[in-house]
Order: structure tokens, then C-alpha cells, then sequence
């Protein structure tokens, strides 16, 4: 279950059938298996390093909406932990802006641009009208 993504029906057959017999081979896994070596989940060295990244205001004022989609908490202990620190991590990454919002988006998924297109278009709309289009 934690080794594939789930099926996305948004995307069409083709891409469905494709997704099933990647997602199955070592490269698949592999590539996986480094995706969360090398992220903050993966590396004990992660906490110092994003501490570090997320100092102050890097990005200025410049205007930034965080999208999370909003879960419910899970019974699964390494489900409810990458739910908290995927959290943590968003409302940190907002904060790189003096203007940064995070923003939790009911009826999505991972993939909010699938599930909720609605959302993210009307972020990138507020992102450009704040920079005065």
C-alpha cells in the first residue's frame, strides 16, 4: 500500500495502465526508496538543515499560498506522523514569506490540482493579483 501511489481516475486509462505497470518494477521502487532517503523524512541530519532554511522571511513580501490537502487524522501511526510533519512543514514553508498563507483544501487528495483544480486556479489568481497583474 505505502509502495504505490493510488489509482488516479482523473488522468484516463491509458495513464492508469501505465501508472499499474511502472509502479511495479525495482527502478519504481527504487527511485522511491531515494525519494525518501533524501528528504526530511529520510535524513536525522533534516531538522538542523531546514532550521537553517526556514530563518526569517527569505522570500521578502513576495506573495505565497501553500496548498495542503486536508486529511483526517489516521489510527495508522506512520500515516498520522507524515500528516503531522507534512503540516508542520507547509506552515513552515509559508512562513518563508511575510505574505505566506497556508491553506487546507477539503475534497482533495495529494494531487489538489486533480481533485480540486478550483482551488489551486484561484490561488494562482490571488498570487497575481497581489503582485498587481
Amino acid at each position: 500500500r505505502r509502495c504505490t501511489d493510488p489509482a488516479r481516475p482523473q488522468l484516463g486509462p491509458d495513464i492508469a495502465a501505465a501508472r499499474e505497470k511502472i509502479q511495479v518494477t525495482a527502478a519504481y521502487q527504487d527511485a522511491q526508496a531515494s525519494e525518501i532517503a533524501s528528504s526530511a523524512y529520510g535524513d536525522s541530519q533534516a531538522d538542523a538543515v531546514y532550521r537553517t532554511l526556514f530563518h526569517g522571511h527569505p522570500f521578502g513580501a513576495r506573495p505565497l499560498i501553500v496548498l495542503t490537502h486536508a486529511e483526517e487524522a489516521s489510527a495508522d501511526p506512520l500515516v498520522e506522523l507524515g500528516r503531522e510533519q507534512g503540516l508542520v512543514l507547509h506552515r513552515e514553508t509559508a512562513a518563508l514569506s511575510r505574505r505566506g498563507t497556508h491553506q487546507l483544501v477539503s475534497g482533495a487528495g495529494h494531487y489538489i490540482q486533480l481533485d480540486r483544480p478550483d482551488v489551486v486556479a484561484a490561488a494562482i489568481e490571488s498570487v497575481l493579483d497581489q503582485l498587481g497583474r
